[in-house]
């Protein structure tokens, strides 16, 4: 993410917050990240222009020490072999959208990578 913030005025729910970045390397994307605060999922419309998912989340209680990325189990090999393509493709980051809807957990957030 980079140093330039975007305002996105009023978030469309009192329970979300909601940022936007430009990329740092100025290839024409802009990072959104959605905090949900709420003990509900919070569905978003899938952008059109959207080019990778990445939604967090606990894997259980807030209390738990797991986190889940896109539905999978993070572990250690995701910083070490981040820039492999198949770290990609296990944890399903996406580069079209599939679904009319994404699902932004309860107490999870998502950064969502989207081309101008």
């Amino acid at each position: 993410m980079g140093g330039h913030v975007y305002d996105l005025g009023e978030p469309p729910h009192r329970t979300i917050r909601w940022y936007c970045h430009a990329n740092p390397r100025g290839n024409n994307r802009l990072t959104y990240v959605i905090v949900n605060h709420s003990a509900k999922p919070f569905l978003l419309e899938t952008p059109t222009t959207l080019v990778e998912t990445y939604i967090l989340c606990s894997a259980g209680p807030l209390t738990s020490h797991y986190l889940l990325l896109n539905g999978e189990l993070l572990e250690e090999d995701l910083l070490t072999n981040w820039r492999k393509k198949r770290i990609k493709e296990k944890y399903h980051i996406r580069s079209k959208a599939k679904e009319p809807y994404l699902e932004i957990p309860s107490y999870g957030s998502a950064f969502l990578v989207l081309q101008t």
